[in-house]
């Protein structure tokens, strides 16, 4: 099973502002889904080719220390759910992370 987990700046949705959702997308075996971060940012804001926030932006650490936060409870959430030995996917990992069901019980 591979599990991976990518933060990226959504491209495909941007607002009337012209800022671009950052999200963090889960695989799970070539299942993917996304999970939003509620952080909005220009692309000039967004390092694409080392996936963070630029130093140049006003609260780049704030939004790491965020990302970082976030990463940390997914690896979390699917550590407990590997140490089950229960079969489990993409929807598992991200209902329990959005608190929609608890599978780690």
């Amino acid at each position: 099973m591979v599990i991976t987990f990518k933060v990226f700046l959504d491209e495909r949705r941007q607002k009337t502002d012209r800022t671009y959702p950052l999200k963090i997308r889960v695989n799970v075996d070539r299942k993917q889904k996304e999970i939003p971060l509620n952080i909005y940012l220009l692309k000039n804001d967004w390092d694409k080719k080392n996936n963070r926030v630029k130093a140049s932006y006003p609260n780049a650490n704030l939004i790491a220390q965020k990302i970082s936060k976030t990463l940390s409870k997914l690896q979390a959430i699917t550590l407990k759910l590997e140490a089950q030995d229960k079969v489990f996917g993409v929807d598992n990992i991200v209902d329990t992370f959005l608190n929609k069901k608890d599978y780690t019980i």
